[in-house]
């Protein structure tokens, strides 16, 4: 939606949470992850735009995990692992999955992607569950397991 102003994108915004029943903080506001550069001062506006957006009632989190590569490996691995489903809606989305493609020294070209870059952010920015510690399992252990298969 290039062009428009951040009380269009709020509002949109607000709308979107609505239909699809997102929480708000205690405060009331909505929360979201932004680029990093959303914290630059605009040219038409004494504030940023994650401030803009936090006095539109939307708290933006600037602080995002924005390396590509690792990034792209993340997403790749939802993709092939099934745990991301794209809906018809996303047409912006959609659209720039067809376009990608990597240009000169094995970069990809950053031209219209900044869905794709939300995308990237949410994967790499979700936190991941605990390891747990793997234990030593003894042969016992492995003849009970062995022993139960067999029963059922």
């Amino acid at each position: 939606m290039a062009g428009k102003d951040i009380d269009y994108h709020a509002e949109h915004i607000k709308e979107l949470a609505k239909k699809l029943n997102w929480h708000t903080d205690c405060k009331g506001r909505l929360t979201a992850l932004i680029d990093s550069a959303a914290d630059q001062h605009t040219l038409a506006s004494r504030k940023s735009v994650s401030e803009l957006f936090y006095d539109r009632g939307i708290l933006v989190n600037t602080n995002v995990d924005k390396q590509l590569f690792s990034g792209i490996a993340s997403v790749k691995s939802y993709f092939a692992e099934g745990r991301i489903k794209i809906f018809s809606t996303c047409v912006n989305l959609i659209r720039e999955l067809k376009s990608y493609w990597w240009g000169k020294g094995d970069r990809p070209i950053k031209k219209d992607d900044h869905a794709l870059d939300a995308l990237r952010y949410y994967i790499v920015s979700k936190p991941q569950p605990p390891k747990l510690p793997q234990t030593k399992v003894s042969e016992i252990q492995k003849d009970k397991r062995r022993l139960m298969n067999k029963r059922r």
